[in-house]
């Protein structure tokens, strides 16, 4: 499924009122989509405006979407849409600490393509999540931070050296890119 214009339009309208962060979703779509992404995590769904891409991207390659958030309204709300849009199917919402991870049957065996971390942004919280998280992504893989330009998510993303290579996309709020080296 590709989220066309309008769609698109009323995403934002509902989902993401303020625009700030209207760019995001439809970037990581194509990020995803160029990478081939089937199996894809979110940390921190927020108001599942990217939530939506990620699934649609998801389901499109014929893989699955989790998102994981420790907010109980915002797992319900992020479902809901995701049913409406008929990504459910390809989708799973876990209402948990991001720091707990997932359990080995929750998870692709051979790791996600795509990881977008978007949690809580203080920085003990971002560098746990980079911890539990990263290890999940597939060699080749992307582990991709959002807000990368202040706090904890520059920190953190500042500090992976060892086992990545790094991209950075400075569009508003700045996406960090780890592309995971092969063996790691």
């Amino acid at each position: 499924m590709i989220l066309d214009l309008e769609m698109q339009q009323k995403l934002i309208d509902r989902l993401a009122p303020n625009r700030f962060s209207y760019m995001v979703g439809p970037l990581l779509y194509w990020i995803g989509r160029f990478v081939g992404a089937k199996y894809i995590a979110e940390v921190g769904i927020g108001n599942g405006y990217t939530a939506v891409h990620l699934a649609a991207l998801a389901k499109l390659n014929g893989g699955r979407y989790v998102g994981i958030d420790i907010d109980k309204n915002l797992c319900l709300k992020v479902e809901t849409v995701l049913l409406k849009l008929d990504l459910l199917d390809a989708s799973s919402i876990v209402w948990r600490a991001s720091s707990k991870g997932l359990a080995e049957n929750e998870r692709p065996k051979d790791g996600f393509d795509l990881v977008f971390i978007d949690g809580n942004h203080r920085y003990k919280f971002v560098k746990k999540d980079a911890e539990v998280w990263g290890p999940y992504v597939r060699p080749g893989g992307l582990l991709v931070f959002h807000d990368i330009i202040k706090g904890g998510p520059k920190a953190t993303f500042e500090e992976i050296k060892e086992g990545w290579t790094k991209l950075g996309i400075y569009v508003g709020c700045g996406l960090g890119i780890l592309v995971k080296n092969p063996g790691q």
